[in-house]
């Protein structure tokens, strides 16, 4: 029997690297940026003809010499097809001859396939046809699933794709790095869907690294089960996955080393899936003593076709880590005015942190526990009794660590009347477009929800093209993107979550002072809008007090925005930075405000009076983040309609 022979040339089992200046050079912290080195292995052999190994298509990097090798009897499947989603021929079983690694094979179909015995005379007829394509893949399996979609004119694989993967000194697994070609003849180029991670530890004892990534999106999954390989008739590949549910998809993938334990200094891959915008990268390292330490990469990054990603050394200058949770500080002083005080944790495992002290609010945490620290924020009411101490608990199944909290005594306010208070929030921006837009109606949304937990308004700087820009900007860092400061201290987004705890906050350390009531109205004739402020003040001082005219709902290109400031509602006409100092007595004090308005203004329908009232921070502790450069707070707000009459909301 005839036996019939088809050369190529492509990497299986030994994918050889060069270890080259693409190493990542890691900082002490942790978190890094990745770095791209070409990952194996896009071979331009063909069948017959002997292969081009570096052709520039490829994004290939391969041994210290430039070559990438065959291993002796690598396996491919090789199939003829008719472009009409059937094979015209089984899948035919092909081994390379080669006895020693060769970047160039010859390949040989098996004289006994899993089927049965090859019948060479019968293929050869149907392989002679060059108007059909011969598809082959590597590697070998028996019953692939293999079809033709017209629509997107590609030939497509079925290949499980393995969340558990084994890692192989200096090369890919067998069979781990699917590739695929595709001919009319007898010659074939083999081109690589996947990518890849490459990376090497300097510790012993390390017995499983795992891959883990996270998106914007969380229903994004770095990994399915069901994944398709595909080639397209101009010879481009690609990868697809499909996500039934269950078990069936991953944002994780684990590598465990051949004989246990990875060998120090020795480059070892994952093979990845394609996957655009991936948000942050960690690697994490078990040691045989339960130890763990982790690298990551807060940097988007795209895992692309025929590349890797290097992470050499990954362990250098990182921690090992326990699942017993470590803190830092143990003890925290607070004063009597309390405020903000963080603490940081180091941990392998997840953990929880709580406290039963009604007098600590948990705001938020930071930072990654294994590959570097959380940090922790909380806040210490103001006190106004004894001293008093309150434990934080960070606790998981393995231990429970303790944060001790030491307030110093204080003293109430004296004759301290009930306020109400109403949250001020900013929305500072500079342009008046989607992104805008998005944010005001979310902020709306909020108030539906909160009712009058918060008031907002909307203000823009000098270049939005709303009429009367406001000088605020000044005072807050404006930029293309909108940014909310929730009582004029904390910049955040337009999260409920985060104006609520920023709310509470606020409340918690800084008692009001003041309250407003106003009432207004609108002279159509002369288009001037006058007020009359009613502010008490708790003590005498001074008090920084803004009242804007703004409108509830208006249409800028299209889209509606509300609550946006037009004007400054002022007792001259004189310019000024925002907000006018005011000399208050204690107890109730009034202020009269007056402002012509431009022509187009022939009704009070539709507009509010927003007015706030900012104070020093004083011997109370500055809390804020952001761009916010002032040193005020926004004590206490209100919003009245035009017409509308209210007054200060205290109670003796």
């Amino acid at each position: 029997m005839n036996r019939f022979i088809l050369k190529g040339g492509m990497i299986m089992k030994k994918h050889l690297f060069a270890a080259l200046a693409l190493i990542m050079a890691f900082a002490a912290s942790c978190n890094n940026d990745l770095e791209v080195v070409p990952a194996a292995p896009a071979i331009d052999g063909r069948l017959i003809i002997t292969a081009d190994c570096g052709s520039p298509d490829t994004r290939t990097q391969r041994d210290l010499a430039g070559k990438m090798y065959w291993s002796p009897g690598d396996e491919i499947a090789v199939v003829v097809m008719n472009k009409t989603s059937t094979k015209l021929t089984q899948i035919v079983k092909f081994v390379s001859l080669n006895d020693t690694p060769a970047a160039t094979a010859q390949f040989a179909p098996a004289a006994v396939q899993d089927w049965g015995t090859f019948d060479y005379e019968s293929f050869k007829e149907i392989w002679d046809n060059d108007t059909y394509d011969h598809l082959a893949f590597y590697p070998y399996r028996t019953n692939l699933s293999l079809g033709y979609e017209g629509s997107n004119t590609r030939y497509v694989v079925r290949n499980d794709f393995s969340f558990s993967q084994t890692g192989v000194p200096g090369t890919f697994a067998p069979g781990s790095f699917p590739s695929i070609a595709l001919s009319n003849n007898s010659s074939f180029s083999f081109k690589n869907p996947m990518s890849g991670l490459k990376f090497s530890v300097q510790s012993d004892n390390v017995v499983k690294a795992t891959l883990s990534v996270t998106y914007d999106n969380n229903n994004v999954r770095f990994a399915t089960k069901k994944h398709y390989v595909t080639i397209k008739l101009d010879n481009t590949v690609g990868t697809y996955g499909e996500d039934s549910g269950g078990d069936t998809s991953t944002n994780s993938i684990q590598l465990t080393p051949q004989g246990g334990k990875f060998i120090p200094g020795e480059a070892y891959y994952f093979v990845c899936p394609t996957s655009a915008e991936v948000e942050s990268v960690t690697l994490t390292l078990d040691r045989a003593d339960g130890s763990k330490l982790a690298r990551r990469i807060d940097n988007r990054y795209s895992f692309k076709r025929s590349t890797c990603a290097s992470m050499m050394e990954v362990d250098n200058g990182c921690e090992w880590k326990t699942d017993v949770p470590v803190v830092s500080p143990e003890t925290i002083e607070v004063t009597k005015f309390g405020g903000e005080f963080t603490f940081g944790v180091k941990c392998a495992a997840d953990y929880e942190v709580e406290t039963d002290a009604d007098w600590l609010l948990d705001m938020n945490a930071e930072g990654y526990a294994l590959s570097g620290t959380r940090v922790h924020t909380f806040v210490a009411k103001r006190n106004e009794g004894a001293a008093r101490s309150a434990t934080i608990k960070v606790k998981n199944s393995a231990a429970t660590t303790v944060v001790t909290v030491n307030q110093a005594a204080g003293e109430p306010l004296p004759d301290y009347p009930s306020i109400v208070r109403r949250h001020a929030v900013l929305n500072m921006t500079s342009v008046h477009c989607e992104h805008y837009q998005v944010v005001n109606s979310r902020l709306r949304t909020d108030k539906n929800t909160y009712g009058d937990l918060f008031e907002y308004i909307s203000i823009f700087s000098a270049g939005s093209n709303i009429s009367g820009n406001q000088p605020e900007a000044s005072q807050y860092g404006t930029s293309y993107f909108p940014t909310v400061y929730i009582d004029g201290r904390r910049e955040s987004d337009a999260e409920p979550e985060k104006i609520v705890k920023f709310s509470a906050e606020t409340d918690a350390v800084y008692p009001p002072l003041t309250s407003i009531g106003m009432s207004s109205s609108y002279d159509s004739g002369t288009r001037t809008v006058t007020a009359d402020l009613k502010v008490y003040a708790y003590k005498a001082g001074t008090y920084r007090i803004t009242t804007f005219f703004m409108q509830d709902k208006m249409v800028v290109e299209g889209k509606y925005q509300y609550n946006v400031a037009r004007f400054t509602i002022t007792p001259s006409e004189s310019t000024f930075v925002p907000g006018q100092d005011y000399e208050l007595s204690a107890g109730e004090n009034t202020i009269q405000l007056s402002k012509k308005l431009p022509s187009g203004y022939t009704s009070a329908t539709g507009y509010y009076l927003f007015t706030y009232i900012q104070v020093p921070y004083g011997d109370y502790p500055v809390m804020r983040d952001g761009n916010y450069t002032g040193n005020y707070y926004i004590d206490n707000c209100r919003v009245a309609a035009i017409g509308a009459t209210v007054e200060p909301e205290v109670a003796h």
